[in-house]
């Protein structure tokens, strides 16, 4: 599928305001994952702003635990 028809199809979507996430997620209405990604990139800034530095693992164990999953090593 060429970019120009994936590009396409988001914008047909969206005006239906059908929208697609991560790990199969769907909603209808609202964009609640833009909702979502923001408040993690917001997050993100906040540690950062206060001489936090989190790696990409550790970010990734973060997400694990609110979950309930274990740390993975």
């Amino acid at each position: 599928m060429s970019m120009a028809t994936v590009t396409r199809l988001t914008a047909w979507f969206e005006a239906q305001r059908v929208y697609f996430g991560p790990k199969d997620g769907v909603c209808c209405g609202a964009n609640v994952f833009a909702s979502e990604r923001w408040l993690g990139l917001a997050c993100y800034q906040l540690l950062k702003e206060h001489g936090i530095h989190p790696s990409s693992a550790d970010l990734l164990a973060a997400g694990n635990r609110t979950k309930g999953e274990p740390d993975v090593q």
